[in-house]
């Protein structure tokens, strides 16, 4: 099956700059950013956490829209959820990243 992503990131330590793949990836990315779409279903968000999670995807950002959240879906651990007013980061995957959840939506 393949599946995609809205965001994919994938470090220079895991694909050289120098290597731009293409076509399918065959390296799992440390990180992919979904965004809930109007006619998708929590079932099917959750089936591709699932699946990003099994190629090897260490954490998923699921970015809602509609109540301006994002939860956090890290590979063999417990989610977390950021609202509207709450500052996240990017964790040991984008270290140094910060922003604030409401300035993803606006």
């Amino acid at each position: 099956r393949s599946r995609g992503a809205d965001v994919a990131f994938i470090s220079y330590k895991k694909i050289p700059k120098a290597e731009r793949p293409h076509g399918f990836l065959r390296v799992p990315p440390e990180l992919i950013v979904e965004v809930v779409g109007e006619r998708q279903t929590w079932e099917e968000i959750e089936e591709k956490i699932q699946d990003y999670h099994r190629f090897g995807v260490d954490m998923v950002w699921v970015a809602d829209p509609n109540t301006r959240t994002v939860k956090l879906y890290p590979r063999g651990g417990e989610p977390a959820i950021f609202h509207d007013d709450d500052e996240m980061d990017g964790g040991k995957i984008l270290p140094g990243f910060k922003v604030k959840v409401a300035e993803l939506f606006d």
